[in-house]
């Protein structure tokens, strides 16, 4: 991926990435640990795994990327997220978080 404004740039997942179950859960994983979130809410008993982004065809992308692994991601105006407890669980182990 071009360095630079993933907008200007109309950055997207490669094909070649996205056709490859393995380079597609690394590639989630770097655009989840930068542009992403996990978020607890006890009061309500909601988890949310959520990548936020302005560039439309990158959104695309990490939502075809999610189905394609079987989940099923809610699509936004700037974000694409998973909600569903189990499937937040379920991918944060498949993509391994750092642990800091």
């Amino acid at each position: 991926m071009p360095s630079g404004d993933k907008i200007k740039n109309k950055v997207a997942i490669p094909e070649e990435i996205g056709m490859n179950r393995n380079l597609l859960i690394r590639c989630l994983k770097g655009l989840f640990e930068t542009d992403g979130s996990f978020t607890i809410d006890k009061k309500n008993y909601t988890r949310v795994i959520e990548f936020k982004n302005m560039s439309r065809p990158l959104l695309n992308d990490v939502y075809s990327g999610l189905k394609g692994l079987d989940y099923n991601p809610q699509f936004g105006k700037n974000y694409v997220r998973l909600a569903r407890k189990n499937e937040v669980y379920n991918f944060a182990n498949l993509i391994q978080f750092r642990r800091y």
